[in-house]
């Protein structure tokens, strides 16, 4: 790792769930901060709620730290921890794991760290400092870094959504390290290491049996889920959709340990279709009056994450930490990679990507500094078609950059845990054929094996009365996807 130069601490706070790691120790330690040196050689400054587990072999050596909440060997960990374990398990036993969490890793190769496979605990990094870090916020407590004024003035947040894609971050110096990339810290290159060339390659316009697939995914989201609801009582933030209802059918045979939860405004039938499916669950369902953060409260919430992401989240901010009741959160993001949300049957065939298409699909603005990024990010893809590249935008880009970036904003101590993540779990969405997932089969199958009960209430629909109350949403729906696309290409 590069010498850590000119770094010094300013006074700040640590905000929840936040970290740094230095080469060399903080010549001033921040005010209240969790202080671990020499984990895996390195030293981490992080708020004290922050989790981190270390490991060694059978006999003492320390190969690799964890920070963050981590679903490892079948334990959801959510306070520090010693932990041993074969080294030649490691590395099995990373690919099963799930959660919220980053690797530091002392490997044959050298020291490395990396993201887990959705990014789900986002990271900066800078080679000039020798410095990795939760948010450009964070890494700014410890070195000057100048504003982007570029990257600023394409996004202009908050006047407008999206997020920030391809490594851009609002600092100069600082970028943002994609998941299933390795950040060697001998050298801080990168380094891609999934999905290895022979699993991009796979023809997934062929028919293959989905039953063991669908089964495989269905029992390793099940662990994760019972690993985070054995740790203690969770809720879930539900929708009337396919993805929150996925993970809740998971939750089936410990489902007296979760309670759901619907933020509502008036006139929108999302609680009523949530509330729906708790009832058929036969779940606690709460519906949260959702009440708009002030302006102050959104820029200290854009502050939080690094001026990465605006979206309707930041808005909920206030409202979100005001009716904590102290229970881990669960969500469906991430089930949404085992249907069509970021390619259709358009691209069904094609053996490219143009960068066009791609910013397309992911609603960013085609401007020449995003385009370039977006050259880079393409160029460092194994060979593989259209469809698989837009699932990998879906994983790298919409997953880390936007979903997990957005996890910094809250000011709470633990953040949502996505039952869908891992490796194991991606590799077998990714196995199953394009036309199958295009055509939504999974959700059908899936349910069906988990908790049937729960296809009697309709997807995204309401029904009776329910259709009269929120007509002006009944006739949105009728508009088609590619036309609500031309009335708002962004996000």
């Amino acid at each position: 790792m590069a010498e850590t130069q000119g770094v010094h601490m300013q006074d700040g706070p640590i905000f929840p769930k936040q970290w740094c790691l230095l080469s060399e120790p903080a010549r001033k330690e921040p005010r209240g901060a969790k202080v671990v040196n020499g984990l895996v050689g390195l030293h981490l400054y992080a708020h004290p709620d922050l989790p981190c587990i270390r490991i060694r072999t059978t006999e003492g050596r320390e190969i690799a730290a964890i920070l963050g909440w981590v679903i490892f060997d079948g334990v959801y960990h959510v306070k520090d921890a010693d932990l041993t374990v074969p080294e030649n398990r490691l590395d099995e036993l990373l690919d099963e794991a799930g959660g919220a969490f980053v690797v530091i890793r002392e490997a044959a190769e050298g020291r490395y760290f990396q993201l887990n496979i959705a990014g789900a605990l986002p990271a900066v990094f800078s080679a000039a400092h020798g410095l990795i870090a939760s948010t450009t916020t964070m890494a700014s407590l410890f070195a000057d870094f100048e504003d982007d004024a570029e990257v600023r003035e394409i996004f202009n947040f908050p006047k407008s959504r999206g997020f920030l894609p391809f490594g851009l971050t609002a600092r100069r110096g600082l970028e943002r390290l994609h998941p299933n990339h390795r950040l060697h810290l001998s050298s801080f290159s990168v380094q891609r290491v999934w999905p290895q060339p022979a699993f991009a390659a796979l023809d997934r316009d062929q028919p293959i049996e989905t039953q063991p697939l669908v089964a495989d995914i269905a029992a390793r989201v099940r662990r994760n889920t019972e690993a985070v609801l054995t740790a203690g009582k969770a809720v879930m933030n539900l929708s009337g959709g396919n993805d929150s209802r996925m993970a809740l059918a998971a939750c089936r045979n410990m489902r007296d340990r979760l309670e759901t939860q619907t933020f509502v405004t008036p006139g929108d039938r999302e609680g009523a279709m949530a509330a729906r499916v708790a009832q058929v669950a036969g779940v606690a369902h709460h519906k949260i009056p959702l009440t708009e953060s002030s302006a102050q409260s959104i820029e200290a919430w854009l502050h939080r994450t690094g001026y990465t992401i605006f979206e309707n989240v930041a808005k909920m901010t206030d409202c979100v930490v005001a009716t904590d009741r102290g229970l881990q959160p669960i969500g469906g993001t991430c089930a949404e990679l085992t249907r069509a949300t970021s390619w259709n049957g358009e691209d069904l065939g094609h053996k490219s990507l143009p960068v066009e298409r791609l910013l397309y699909m992911i609603r960013i603005p085609d401007v020449p500094r995003v385009h370039e990024a977006a050259e880079r990010w393409l160029a460092g893809l194994p060979p593989c078609d259209r469809v698989f590249a837009l699932d990998l935008a879906k994983i790298e880009q919409i997953h880390s950059n936007w979903a997990a970036s957005s996890i910094y904003g809250h000011k709470l101590d633990r953040p949502t845990i996505y039952p869908f993540v891992g490796v194991k779990i991606y590799e077998s969405i990714l196995s199953l054929p394009n036309g199958y997932r295009l055509n939504n089969g999974f959700f059908r199958d899936y349910i069906s094996l988990l908790w049937p009960e729960l296809l009697q209430a309709p997807v995204n629909k309401v029904t009776g009365m329910d259709r009269l109350i929120y007509w002006k949403q009944e006739l949105k729906d009728m508009i088609p996807t590619n036309v609500r696309r031309i009335i708002r290409p962004f996000r």
